[in-house]
């Protein structure tokens, strides 16, 4: 599988510890395939669409790195 997910982060407030919501969407491709010696190979293309939702809590080291701890959703 691959897939390409653009996605908006979101931090709340000002302080070194942040709440922050994520949301993400894009375009996937999956290439399944099986191997059966009585029968011919079979391979399968598929189109995805996956999308996430999150939220949690960032630890700001700096500026521009955090340590991120959050839960979500994220579905093919």
């Amino acid at each position: 599988s691959y897939s390409f997910i653009p996605f908006l982060r979101y931090y709340l407030g000002s302080k070194k510890i942040k709440p922050y919501l994520h949301a993400g969407a894009g375009p996937g491709w999956r290439k399944t395939g099986s191997k059966n010696y009585q029968f011919p190979e079979n391979t399968q293309k598929t189109k995805l669409l996956f999308y996430e939702l999150k939220g949690g809590l960032a630890i700001f080291y700096n500026e521009h790195i955090s340590f991120d701890f959050g839960i979500g959703y994220e579905s093919t």
